[in-house]
């Protein structure tokens, strides 16, 4: 079962993004992301949130909303990821979040997606031409020639790592956290694997390429 999170902030659209949404079985939309339903041409099965940044006037179509109060452990964003999940959905995207006014929930967002909490799941983000997962074992990657790929430590140390497909090979490397080794490789093909053996990674796969990449 595949679910989309809609979360607020800046949403940078692309194909793939409405491709996953027109393709979820369920969408809920966290908050302020429900200003962005339109824009992927869906309505909200749930909307959810304490709603301190949706407008009072806002005319959202959503068949079941859930509030919460302000004061909370965790955000709207997190509680509907975690909403989707006990729903039944065993694949999660989450859509906008990543950019905008709040830094520090894009770097939640983020974080978010190496939480223990959903470690069983298929939990990406996409972000414009982006896709942004965890890996803690192995993950293949489906593309283009010359698309981004680039790994980061998100443990102090994600060791093992071992890749086959990418333009730029590594062989049971240790990868540490802060350092920016694992940063713009590329795809030598249509298709690439990544394992681990301890620790969790961050993949971010741009499709395309980049033609302004910076080294």
């Amino acid at each position: 079962m595949l679910a989309v999170v809609v979360a607020g902030g800046d949403l940078a659209l692309s194909a793939r993004a409405l491709n996953v949404a027109a393709a979820a079985d369920l969408v809920i939309a966290a908050d302020s992301g429900a200003r962005h339903l339109a824009a992927i041409g869906r309505r909200a099965d749930v909307l959810l949130g304490d709603f301190d940044s949706l407008r009072p006037d806002a005319a959202v179509d959503a068949a079941t909303v859930l509030s919460f109060p302000t004061a909370k452990d965790q955000t709207d964003t997190h509680l509907a990821v975690r909403e989707a999940h006990a729903r039944g959905a065993t694949r999660i995207v989450l859509l906008g979040g990543m950019r905008g006014p709040r830094l520090d929930h894009g770097a939640a967002n983020l974080l978010l997606l190496a939480a223990d909490e959903f470690r069983g799941l298929d939990l990406r983000a996409i972000d414009g031409e982006d896709e942004l997962r965890a890996v803690r074992s192995e993950a293949t990657i489906d593309g283009t020639t010359g698309d981004l790929v680039t790994l980061l430590a998100l443990t102090r140390t994600a060791s093992g790592v071992t890749t086959a497909g990418l333009l730029y090979p590594l062989n049971e490397d240790t990868l540490r956290r802060g350092d920016s080794r694992g940063v713009s490789n590329e795809l030598a093909g249509a298709q690439a694997e990544v394992r681990l053996s301890r620790g969790v990674l961050l993949l971010v796969h741009r499709a395309g390429g980049d033609p302004n990449r910076l080294a």
